[in-house]
């Protein structure tokens, strides 16, 4: 994976010149849009990445690795539950006028005990409403956010930052799915066909 570009610019209040999100990736050939969640890395060049799903128990390839608990601004989430928040807000930062230098700072705070501080100090009520919104998603079942259409890519060497991204849509699945049986079906019935014919 590489990253391509971040287009229209906006860029994030408090950092020197960093831009938001959604970022334009380059995945397996294919471009894609991405989340950074990480602002204590760069992107260099093009790297190999770990891919875990979001709600994954086993979270070894990640960052933030598995059996981690962090408590900021009176939130108190596990790892797999801080991705579920992270994927939240990439599902916000991606929909049409959407506020993104400030959700991509909440997702940054969400990683970065230092960025929440500075998020807490500034009182920045637009990120803090952004990371209610997100804690709120994952704890409310009724609020049809799934977690589990999304990706973790972290950087196998662990230089570049990590990334979120949807998973490919249900329905092309489906639609494999639906053709490898018909071409099973049609294989047995032609089969079939000739062994009566055979037999007759």
């Amino acid at each position: 994976m590489s990253f391509v570009s971040a287009n229209p610019i906006e860029i994030v209040p408090g950092t020197p010149g960093y831009e938001a999100g959604p970022y334009t990736m380059k995945v397996n050939g294919q471009l894609v849009p991405a989340m950074c969640m990480d602002d204590f890395r760069g992107v260099n060049g093009t790297w190999t990445a770990w891919v875990t799903p979001v709600g994954s128990s086993d979270l070894s390839h990640t960052v933030l690795g598995s059996n981690q608990t962090r408590t900021d601004d009176g939130y108190s989430v596990t790892g797999v539950q801080l991705y579920e928040m992270e994927a939240y807000i990439f599902s916000e930062i991606v929909q049409p006028n959407a506020d993104r230098k400030h959700l991509q700072l909440a997702a940054w705070a969400l990683m970065d005990p230092s960025t929440m501080s500075n998020v807490i100090k500034d009182k920045n009520t637009f990120v803090q409403n952004d990371i209610a919104g997100a804690y709120d998603a994952i704890h409310n079942r009724n609020s049809g956010f799934n977690p589990g259409a999304y990706e973790i890519l972290s950087d196998i060497g662990g230089k570049n930052q990590e990334f979120i991204v949807a998973t490919p849509e249900p329905s092309m699945f489906f639609l494999m799915g639906t053709g490898l049986v018909l071409a099973g079906a049609i294989r047995f019935s032609r089969r079939r066909k000739k062994a009566t014919e055979s037999q007759s």
